[in-house]
């Protein structure tokens, strides 16, 4: 694998998962996070994923958040995870909508069988879909 150089001071962004974007039985490597920083480092953005789950209400995210190291600069919500009660928590960060529905809809080979979880072609498939929006959603430093 292809290391890309590290561009500008290293900026923390939560990915707030209501439902795992993740494959079944991904090589980590393989995973979302570390695809989308690979395609966000090729776009000039030293970004490091950090995965919280929406899920268990606001003490539990500020819970999660307070274990990371840095203030995020940007916060991606996908999944069913309310973009308005993510800004209230995250107080003072701007939030990012994700669509992953619609780069995968009707490519049932983007899915592990049972289609519960990604492919490596569909994790290719969303960071395609989403990386130039993540990375123009990035708040000037």
């Amino acid at each position: 694998m292809e290391r890309l150089p590290v561009m500008g001071p290293e900026r923390l962004i939560l990915l707030v998962e209501s439902d795992p974007i993740d494959g079944a039985g991904l090589e980590p490597e393989d995973s979302y996070p570390a695809r989308l920083e690979r395609a966000l480092r090729a776009r000039g953005v030293n970004g490091r994923l950090a995965t919280v789950r929406a899920d268990g209400g606001g003490a539990a995210l500020k819970a999660q958040i307070a274990r990371l190291q840095g203030k995020p600069a940007l916060a991606l919500v996908s999944g069913t995870a309310d973009a308005e009660f993510i800004s209230t928590v995250v107080t003072a960060v701007p939030v990012h909508r994700l669509d992953l529905e619609t780069p995968l809809r009707g490519k049932p080979d983007l899915f592990v069988r049972g289609g519960k979880g990604l492919t490596v072609r569909g994790v290719e498939e969303l960071v395609g879909a989403t990386a130039d929006g993540i990375a123009q959603a990035m708040p000037r430093e």
